[in-house]
């Protein structure tokens, strides 16, 4: 049963169907705007990294994304990836590092590398880094605070002068 509704103070009468067709444009015209805000907002860039001699058949993918309170989001997935103790006898896990690009700063342990027992890692962790190279090293522990393996998959992600968004460098 759809009911009209008086306008106070006038003639005219609204009917149920118009309410919900005005109710269904300004929804409309309210998730657009709000579409193309949230996508700038989290664009997300990605960046194969490359990989050692030590584990050639290793592929690492690296998506980043600006967050709502302005740090990076790093989502790295890896595939074929040997165990850390076939590259370096001496470790027992992958430690993913961030390093900012200005000559001489030293990286951050981002954390510890999931690897399962298909040879498939992943992690996801924040920055405030904007401009940084991704670093996986093999370590004796996760906690470890600088590098002390050698980097078997690495890239770089900068901001792009122009947009001053995060590319693959």
């Amino acid at each position: 049963m759809e009911r009209d509704i008086q306008v106070r103070g006038t003639d005219r009468t609204i009917t149920g169907e118009n309410i919900m067709r005005c109710i269904r444009i300004r929804s409309v015209a309210l998730a657009i705007p709000l579409g193309l805000l949230l996508s700038s907002c989290y664009a997300t860039d990605q960046l194969s990294l490359r990989s050692s001699w030590d584990v050639p058949s290793a592929v690492a993918e690296v998506k980043t994304r600006e967050t709502f309170r302005g740090n990076t989001r790093v989502d790295l997935r890896v595939q074929h990836l040997a165990k850390p103790e076939d590259v370096d006898p001496t470790a027992t896990v992958y430690v993913v590092w961030v390093r900012p690009l200005n000559r001489g700063a030293l990286p951050t342990n981002l954390g510890k590398l999931e690897v399962n027992r298909h040879s498939e890692g992943r992690l996801s962790a924040v920055t405030p880094l904007h401009d940084f190279e991704v670093l996986i090293t093999p370590e004796p522990w996760k906690t470890v605070m600088v590098p002390t393996g050698k980097t078997i998959l690495a890239g770089r992600f900068g901001a792009d002068e122009d947009s001053g968004k995060l590319k693959p460098q």
